[in-house]
């Protein structure tokens, strides 16, 4: 409705909370939900009990097994990853003199968890969860942090992270195949916005990589600057401005003009030396100064709201502190 009444105006949902609906859904397969359960009984049981903590930090050298996320399911996700980290020091521990001499070790909960710990098809069943989750919380990390804007960058690292699932489950079609219907259910339905098609052909640093790749459809390709043909259109109803940033973005794209200097080719490039994509317009975009405008405005664009929940949380302690106050 917004979007009818304001032309300019863009809505996309934040791209954390659809990672981690993914990751909820992922959870849910039945393979992973038995294997999430019994790690959480498992990490329930050991920090019921703060002796067993202090033993097991000694083998872990002070690590802790639980992993706090940027969400409730990456949690989950995060703490299997600690745990696969640490089964040698798991497996040391409860199979120690000090956990056999101990009383836990002759309750049915400590007997269940010591059964779970040794058993190798626990951690082989573990292992897969994070071979279809740590894909994943890689694009969860990039679009929850705030050293470097996201919205450019996530198109590419799905597409990634979809293409690393399959190479995890080579073996396991199956398996793949599911993780990947339920990630793309998802993403068509909640982030499938040219905005983020558009964003990525205007970071260089990863567009022209991409595109020069033979293994690329054609299609792909058109798809891309169609996208950004679209937000185009809609952020600017100037036919003559939509013309000017048309004829610019040729230059762009074909890399002449002031992007066709060393300097501008090398500090696009990943590595030591090279720019952001904000950056990187700024100091090459003076060839297309009107599709320069409007590249910084679409780069800088957020993609995540979870900043927003933190300072939303704050806000309710604050509030809260006030209302005890009065």
């Amino acid at each position: 409705m917004l979007m009818e009444k304001r032309s300019k105006l863009y809505w996309t949902p934040c791209a954390a909370h659809c990672l981690d609906l993914m990751l909820e859904d992922i959870g849910k397969l039945k393979a992973y939900k038995t294997t999430i359960e019994r790690a959480k009984t498992m990490t329930s049981f050991i920090y019921r009990h703060y002796k067993l903590v202090d033993a097991l930090r000694k083998k872990t050298n002070g690590i802790d097994l639980v992993r706090s996320g940027v969400t409730r399911f990456a949690t989950s996700f995060l703490t299997l990853q600690s745990l696969y980290k640490n089964k040698d020091a798991l497996k040391q521990l409860f199979v120690s003199d000090d956990w056999n001499s101990s009383k836990l070790s002759k309750t049915e909960a400590g007997k269940k968890v010591l059964e779970t710990i040794l058993a190798q098809t626990f951690w082989n069943s573990v292992l897969d969860c994070l071979r279809a989750s740590q894909p994943i919380l890689v694009v969860l990390r990039l679009v929850d942090g705030d050293e470097r804007p996201a919205l450019p960058e996530v198109y590419l690292a799905m597409e990634i992270a979809k293409k690393k699932i399959k190479v995890n489950f080579a073996n396991k079609e199956r398996s793949w195949k599911k993780v990947l219907a339920i990630i793309d259910d998802r993403w068509e339905v909640q982030m499938d916005r040219p905005l983020y098609a558009a964003a990525f052909y205007l970071n260089a640093s990863k567009y022209f990589d991409y595109i020069n790749d033979e293994r690329l459809p054609f299609e792909e390709s058109c798809k891309i600057q169609d996208a950004f043909m679209s937000v185009i259109e809609r952020m600017v109803p100037d036919l003559t401005v939509q013309d000017k940033i048309i004829r610019e973005s040729q230059l762009y794209r074909k890399c002449e003009g002031s992007f066709s200097r060393s300097l501008a080719l090398k500090q696009r490039i990943a590595g030591e030396g090279a720019l952001d994509p904000i950056s990187w317009w700024q100091t090459h975009g003076s060839s297309a100064p009107t599709l320069q405008q409007y590249a910084i405005r679409i780069l800088g664009l957020c993609c995540s709201a979870s900043g927003c929940e933190h300072n939303w949380s704050t806000f309710d302690f604050v509030r809260m502190i006030l209302y005890i106050s009065l």
